[in-house]
């Protein structure tokens, strides 16, 4: 059995899983708090994993979650600004981070 740390429902946990035959045995998890790890290694850990692993637990199942990609819905904003960001979005402007994207905002003002 192996053990990473993730984010499961938008809160930080340990997942306990096993690897077979190229899947993934999800079967259980911990919540934790960021400031029980202390030493330099435990914090890389805790930002590496967290990075790839972004899971909802529900029903007694485990869902790999859909990151959010910015777009009108995410954020709270200005109705005209959100009518501009949705025609972006339809012509296919795309954002790659939210700081490309609040820059975008800030220019328009």
């Amino acid at each position: 059995m192996s053990w990473s740390f993730a984010i499961i429902n938008n809160r930080l946990a340990e997942v306990f899983f096993d690897k077979k035959k190229g899947k993934i045995l999800f079967w259980a998890h911990c919540y934790v708090k960021a400031s029980e790890y202390k030493t330099k290694q435990e914090k890389n850990w805790i930002k590496n994993d967290t990075a790839k692993i972004r899971l909802i637990y529900r029903n007694q199942k485990y869902l790999k979650a859909k990151t959010n990609i910015p777009n009108a819905n995410n954020f709270k904003i200005g109705q005209k600004t959100k009518m501009e960001l949705r025609r972006d979005l339809k012509v296919g402007k795309s954002y790659k981070t939210v700081k490309e994207l609040f820059d975008s905002l800030d220019a328009r003002k």
